[in-house]
């Protein structure tokens, strides 16, 4: 069953995070490691997201906007 919708603030600040199925990895090489980090930023030019930080490592990522 899927989880309810989140209730989004204009200025919230909120915790992002994605992990492989299982642990398993989701960044290979630095070439993936690149497009992580190209994609974070992409994303939040796209939305007007402003990143505080954020953390990718080869099983998971975690950004708070």
């Amino acid at each position: 069953m899927a989880r309810p919708l989140r209730i989004e603030y204009a200025d919230g600040i909120y915790h992002v995070t994605a992990q492989g199925i299982e642990r398993g990895r989701i960044v290979r090489d630095k070439v993936d490691r690149g497009r992580g980090v190209e994609n974070i930023e992409t994303v939040g030019k796209e939305r007007g997201w402003r990143v505080f930080a954020f953390a990718l490592m080869s099983n998971q990522f975690r950004w708070k906007r």
